[in-house]
């Protein structure tokens, strides 16, 4: 027994023996162990590559919706500049008629006025005579032919004594006045008064109020 353990263990040792010197054995076996490195390497390639291709997917959907998104604003802005190109030309053409409008109001407005003043001045008789009496709202004067005539002051009357500008109760009696009225309601009412108190300054009662003499007459009732 005990031979034949040694002997087996001798054919044991001998075989491995065989096999370590066996160069033919030792590259199969260093070739298969190549090969399962290679599948290995090759499977963690294929795995990373799916990653990567997973990940390089996920951004191309991402540039995609952000092109999407460009393409949607562009557009956007597209609109709002015709919308805004619109309200620039509406907005030319409102202010073209509104310039237009103000243009032709203010010329009505002025030919109105030009108007109203030459109706104003049509309007106005003027005589020249002494003051008689005076006060803030009524005048009295005396033309030299002795008609006396009687004036309504208003707010609207103009009153320069001496040059300066007055008021009708600031006028002394005696003094020199040239009076230009109008006749509103039928009573007189004066525009201008321009009043001297000094000899030198006198306005006179003659030729001056000969235009007044002739309205004085046709007011004289009024004025006595």
């Amino acid at each position: 027994m005990a031979g034949a353990s040694t002997g087996c263990a001798s054919m044991m040792g001998g075989g491995k023996s065989a096999s370590a010197g066996n160069p033919t054995a030792q590259r199969a076996e260093a070739s298969q162990k190549q090969s399962q490195e290679a599948l290995q390497k090759a499977t963690d390639a294929q795995k990373k590559a799916g990653e990567q291709g997973k990940k390089a997917a996920e951004a191309q959907a991402a540039v995609q919706k952000a092109q999407q998104a460009l393409t949607k604003a562009q557009q956007t802005a597209k609109e709002e500049q015709a919308k805004a190109q619109q309200l620039q030309a509406a907005a030319t053409v409102a202010t073209q008629q509104a310039s237009e409008t103000t243009q032709t109001s203010q010329q009505q407005a002025s030919q109105a006025l030009k108007e109203g003043s030459a109706q104003s001045a049509a309007n106005e008789q003027a005589t020249a005579g002494q003051v008689t009496t005076s006060s803030p709202d009524r005048l009295a004067v005396r033309t030299s032919d002795g008609t006396s005539m009687a004036f309504r002051v208003n707010e609207e009357t103009q009153v320069s004594l001496d040059g300066q500008p007055s008021s009708a109760g600031a006028i002394p009696p005696g003094a020199d006045a040239h009076v230009t009225y109008r006749i509103s309601a039928g009573e007189p009412v004066a525009v201008r008064v321009q009043v001297a108190t000094g000899a030198a300054g006198s306005l006179g009662t003659g030729a001056a109020g000969k235009d007044g003499d002739d309205a004085g007459t046709k007011s004289q009732g009024g004025g006595n």
